[in-house]
């Protein structure tokens, strides 16, 4: 069966038969020249009498001797409706380049492609068209815009006019879509390699058919770099590069100018096709609400920002275009305009049948409209505007995500924007309440700054805080820019200058950040505005303009690093004030490190430093030759690096260099992060460092110059210039006396000391305020508290004498020796459970003679663990006189192991199964032990159980740590636990049946086993665990990581044989 119509060539959609069926598509290719392929296959068999004939026929398109032709299916897609593609009706323009024959274009670029400079591709109809969707072959540009003409077609339309906002119904260019460009990738190895591919497909798909006689695509961006991997490319051609890595291959070559589209179908829907089920994918849906089960549905196109019901128990929504506000009947499906041309994007109804409505247009900023029941305009709450930089309003609204009239009249307003995350209260009178703040980034990153020149002004991003440090009391002051590219900043005031500077630092988990940023700053308005930057130009989004872009001559930012400083004071980054200069290594990054008293910074192998000043306080930048490794240049002229490498050793450590590059102290230390493992604590360990979160200097006392690093362990330690770690502002999460932050609620004034940060805390600040040199911190995983530190200027320094004779020698390497013994004992990870005929009292007094062949933890013996058994039970015990207390939250049960201290214990019950399992098998079992409001709670976690009931079963998941399953977790009600605890030492004993196990008594076997001590200050959250076996078993970031059970990492118990009567019982039974 014949397809109605045949293509020439090219990229197209072709629609099959009416109501076609059939299990084989075939293509047929045929040559015009010569006799027609389509006539010989018509032809039926036995027209013929001679089949040679017919053989005879299908050869006969004779080919000339040497001449050789073929026909190429570069790729086939199967829709599953039919469409026709009208792009061939369509005129195309351009604003340049050459259009083929076949559609596709090449913009023949001099400049690179930008918003402000986009390649434009319009095809125009002489009638509307029906349009369900784009089909692109490929785009040679990162991203497209999608625009169709709504309203009058005028005589000509403009290319380049702006676009309306999607939801407008006035005339012009309305934006409807945006395609993202599949890239093509040559790393290897990897399956999705695809840089040979003859092409990349995509589609745009309009849910609804758009009815318009012109149709615009904006090319606005093109490829800036390579990727993460370095491996994004152009269309490689086949040819030979042998022995060249993918780097290197001429295809990994970016061009900023190109832009081409190699094709594009416009797909519009068959006439007389038959209709799709409304039902199938919007609708509105009747449940009964007891059962759940649907009673009625109805084909409705409603809005998917409100649905409630007045008082009166009207059903009210929003419609599709999110034009009106309705009233549905859940009856019959019928609906009547309550309000019309109210804009709404969010809606609800107060219990005075009051309607409130948040409209989308001007960008969502205006005031909320309050509709009575018939749909007339009572009043509008808030102000118009939006949040703008200045002096704070909070009666303006940012980003809404959603409203709702609790049942007092109340009204609550979500915004959903980063800066700030707010929740406001208005009352039925449209009076601000209050407003209410939302939490900082994961892991507090971004999570705020102290003026040092003005302590009560604090930031949070560009959100200004107005500080009562007295009364512990805050405020939003001001909004300082509405478009800051960094989220964090510090005060300078630099040598010589009165007025004060912010200067972009990185505070979170990098060491470095890839630009540097300085803002000047209005404190009396509350604004600041960029400049001057510097660094890798591959991430500062400024420079991503087409003036810019094209000084490069189409190479890639991200080959280049840049200085900007803003010359002719217009707020802007001109092309005219940006030097770029390549890298000598085109894939390194170049970033910068915090910025030094002068406002200089370190990056590249370069210093950036102000050469002058120019009127209106824009400083203007020099690059200096530098090493490359510091992070941080000290006033004397010589330089900090953390965690490097130094040279002619094999481990890192933090030093400082002189000018000259020679290094004038070194101090072991490690840097970067993990979130599964964070080094046991140490004295004079430095390891998991983060970067600088602060530098100053004291007059008082011999601290000198200093700086504050952090690091993944919750330590933050004071580093002097000279090389000395002077002290820990906040202890690493295992030190013997540390605390994480808590209780939830806290006074001004409260003591915080030996106080942690915990791990993944990425974010950190200090600061030493002038003139008056206070101590400050900025810290709180998911807040922003302001801590005041004392005695950092009573720091002394001494000189002293001292003398080690050969018997200090000899005592010290008897100690050395004995550590090690104990190091090399408490590895040997094989625990040894006797057969006890006589059962433990389970008391909480651990007696020795009770509890015979106990291991240690580790060399410090900070806790042990001892096991043993009978035909009824397994008798365990934990004791430790420094890891406690065990008690618990237990606010969940199943998360006992988050939610505070306890004691850890992993079996496997079943002696035959494989020792090197990855992964849990039948009787591999946890058991979690701790004190929850004072009693003893122990809960069973098996992986595999068979017969465990629905309700039993529990997953957990993380975005990083993946999904951790268990067939049953329950408290043990049938295990007989006693805890005895005073200050940090306790002792857990437990008696726990073999039968609730699941498994017979393991006589003479050995089985794999592990235990460890959850350690907490506060009993809600986890501060540390530590683990006899599994050493690597040190994260408290990832639940789904610290749920599992990984049998391959844990030791053995082995379980001695009874005596020969003991061991017939068993068998008798």
């Amino acid at each position: 069966m014949p397809f109605p119509s045949r293509p020439t060539g090219g990229w197209t959609c072709l629609p099959a038969p009416p109501n076609a069926r059939t299990r084989a598509i075939r293509a047929t290719f045929e040559r015009p020249d010569v006799d027609d392929i389509a006539e010989i296959l018509e032809e039926e068999p036995g027209q013929d009498s001679d089949d040679e004939t017919v053989i005879r026929k299908q050869k006969a398109p004779a080919i000339a001797a040497g001449e050789r032709w073929f026909g190429r299916l570069e790729g086939l897609k199967l829709l599953r409706r039919r469409f026709v593609n009208v792009a061939p009706d369509a005129a195309i323009s351009v604003n340049s380049g050459h259009v083929y024959p076949d559609g596709s274009w090449d913009a023949q670029r001099t400049e690179a492609v930008g918003r402000e400079n986009p390649g434009i591709y319009v095809m125009e109809w002489k009638q509307p068209q029906r349009i369900a969707a784009l089909a692109f072959k490929e785009v040679d540009g990162a991203v497209t815009e999608i625009d169709v003409w709504q309203g009058p077609r005028p005589a000509e339309i403009p290319l380049s006019a702006p676009a309306l906002e999607g939801r407008s119904n006035a005339t012009g260019w309305k934006h409807v879509a945006t395609y993202r460009q599949r890239r093509r990738s040559a790393y290897h190895p990897s399956a999705d390699r695809n840089h040979f591919a003859r092409y990349i497909d995509g589609y745009v798909d309009f849910d609804d058919p758009i009815v318009a006689s012109a149709l615009r695509l904006r090319i606005v961006e093109q490829w800036l770099d390579n990727g993460d991997k370095n491996a994004e490319c152009r269309r490689h051609d086949g040819r030979s590069e042998h022995g060249l890595h993918y780097t290197q291959s001429y295809a990994a070559r970016l061009d900023t100018r190109l832009c081409r589209v190699e094709g594009v179908a416009v797909l519009s829907p068959m006439e007389g096709e038959p209709a799709g089920t409304d039902t199938s994918f919007r609708r509105l849906e009747v449940r009964d609400g007891m059962t759940g089960a649907v009673l009625r549905e109805w084909p409705l196109h409603l809005g998917w920002h409100g649905m409630t019901c007045d008082s009166s128990g009207r059903l009210i929504a929003i419609d599709g275009p999110h034009r009106d506000v309705l009233v549905v009947n859940p009856e019959t499906g019928s609906t009547s305009v309550l309000v019309p041309d109210c804009s709404p994007d969010h809606l609800a109804v107060g219990p005075d049948g009051l309607i409130y409505v948040h409209r989308w247009t001007n960008g969502g900023t205006d005031p909320i409209a309050v509709y009575d029941g018939k749909g007339r305009l009572v009043r509008e709450i808030g102000e118009a505007g939006g949040h703008a930089p200045g002096l704070w309003n909070p009666r303006r609204f940012g980003r809404v995500g959603g409203i709702a009239v609790a049942s007092d009249g109340n009204l609550w307003v979500l915004e959903t924007q980063d800066y700030p995350r707010r929740i406001v209260q208005y009352g039925p009178d449209g009076r601000l309440l209050r407003e209410i703040l939302g939490n900082t980034f994961y892991g507090g990153t971004g999570g705020g700054t102290i003026n040092r020149y003005n302590p009560r002004r604090a930031w949070y991003g560009p959100v200004e805080f107005e500080l009562d440090l007295e009364r512990g009391a805050s405020r939003i002051r001001a909004l300082l820019s509405s478009d800051m590219p960094t989220p964090d900043f510090a005060a300078f005031r630099p040598p010589g200058r009165t007025d004060v500077f912010l200067a972009s630092m990185p505070l979170s988990l990098d060491a470095r950040q890839q630009y540097g940023v300085v803002y000047s700053y209005d404190e009396a308005k509350g604004t600041a505005k960029m400049v001057a930057a510097m660094g890798d130009a591959g991430r500062f989004m400024p420079l991503r303009s087409s003036a810019v872009v094209s000084l490069l001559e189409g190479r890639v930012p991200k080959e280049f690093t840049f200085v900007w400083s803003d010359t002719n004071l217009n707020g802007n980054v001109d092309a005219c004030e940006v030097d770029f200069k390549p890298k000598e290594n085109p894939l390194a990054s170049c970033g910068v490190g915090p910025f030094d008293e002068n406002l200089g910074c370190l990056g590249g192998g370069e210093y950036y430093c102000i050469a002058r000043w120019l009127e209106g306080g824009v400083p203007v930048y020099e690059r200096r030759p530098a090493p490359s490794g510091p992070l941080m240049r000290w006033s004397d002229g010589s330089m900090l690096a953390l965690g490097e490498q130094v040279p002619d050793r094999p481990d890192t450590a933090n030093f400082t260099v002189s000018a000259k590059g020679d290094i004038l102290w070194q101090f072991p230390a490690t840097k970067g992060v993990s979130g599964l493992y964070v080094p046991p604590w140490e004295p004079g360990r430095f390891a998991n460092q983060f970067g600088i979160i602060g530098h100053g200097a004291l007059s008082r006392g011999d601290l000198g110059e200093f700086v504050v690093v952090h690091a993944n362990t919750g330590e933050w330690t004071v580093w002097t210039r000279d090389g000395f770690p002077a002290g820990r502002i906040l202890l690493h999460k295992a030190h013997p006396q540390a605390r994480l932050f808590g209780p939830q609620s806290i006074r001004p004034g409260d003591r915080l000391d030996h106080l942690s940060a915990g791990q993944e805390h990425f974010h950190g600040f200090f600061t030493v305020t002038e003139p008056d040199e206070r101590c400050f911190i900025i810290a709180g995983f998911t807040h922003m508290s302001v801590v005041e530190v004392v005695g950092l200027d009573r720091v002394r320094r001494f000189n002293a004498e001292f003398s080690v004779t050969a018997a200090d020698i000899e005592r010290a390497r008897q100690w050395e020796a004995q550590r090690v013994r104990r190091q090399i004992e408490s590895r040997a990870l094989v625990a040894v459970a006797p057969f006890v005929k006589e059962a433990p009292r389970i008391d909480g007094e651990r007696s020795p003679a009770e509890w015979q062949h106990a291991v240690a933890l580790d060399a410090s013996e900070s806790a042990s663990f001892a096991a043993a058994y009978d035909r009824e039970n397994l008798y365990v015990c934990w004791a430790s006189k420094d890891l406690g207390p065990v008690n618990n939250s237990g606010s969940d049960f199943r998360r006992i192991f988050k939610t505070g201290g306890g004691v850890d214990l992993f079996i496997g019950c079943d002696p035959s199964a494989d020792p090197a399992r990855v992964r849990p098998a039948p009787g591999d079992a946890r058991i979690v032990i701790a004190s929850v409001n004072d009693h003893p709670l122990a809960v069973l976690y098996q992986p595999t159980a068979a017969g465990a009931a629905a309700s039993e079963k529990w997953t957990t998941r993380t975005e990083a740590g993946g999904e951790t399953s268990f067939d049953r977790v329950v408290p043990m009600k049938e295990a007989s636990v006693a805890i005895n605890q005073k200050d940090r030492s306790f002792v857990v004993e437990a008696a726990i049946p073999w039968r609730v196990l699941g498994w017979a008594v393991p006589s003479g076997r050995t089985v794999k086993m592990d235990w460890g001590v959850l350690m907490s200050r506060d009993g809600v959250q986890v501060q540390a665990r530590s683990y006899w076996a599994n050493k690597k078993a040190t994260g408290t970031s990832d639940e789904a990581v610290e749920a599992r059970l990984e049998p391959g990492l844990w030791g053995y118990l082995r379980f001695e044989e009874g005596g020969a009567e003991e061991l017939d019982s068993l068998l008798e039974q």
